[in-house]
């Protein structure tokens, strides 16, 4: 008898706890997501002064405000170019090459994409 009590007792204090979370379920609003980010095409070339391609110029785009990039960094290929799809936004470009100086370059990156050409200067 002392246990059938007890067993009431319990699925009382559940079925109160499962109506009351209910409850307050129907009138919670659900949180916005943020909007998708667009992405567009960021290419380019990187070459010396003379316009020679720049094999391996590491590419690093900093974002102006808080955004996650696909990668954290790219690299120009044997012909000195790279692609990248980031986000639509502004971005602070830097370029470096061991024995060449770093360039930088502030960028607004739209939705029609952007083509850039560096030149980086040896370093003396």
């Amino acid at each position: 008898m002392f246990f059938r009590r007890i067993s009431y007792f319990f699925v009382s204090i559940l079925l109160l706890f499962l109506i009351g979370c209910h409850d307050q379920s129907s009138t919670h609003h659900e949180p916005t997501l943020p909007p998708k980010l667009e992405y567009s095409l960021l290419k380019g070339i990187v070459t010396n002064e003379r316009g020679e391609p720049i094999a391996q110029a590491g590419i690093n785009p900093i974002p102006q405000f808080q955004v996650a990039l696909p990668e954290i960094g790219k690299q120009t290929d044997n012909q000195g170019k790279f692609e990248w799809n980031l986000p639509v936004g502004k971005y602070q470009i830097q370029i470096s090459k061991e024995g060449y100086q770093v360039s930088t370059s502030e960028i607004n990156l739209t939705k029609k994409g952007m083509t850039l050409r560096i030149v980086l200067k040896e370093k003396k």
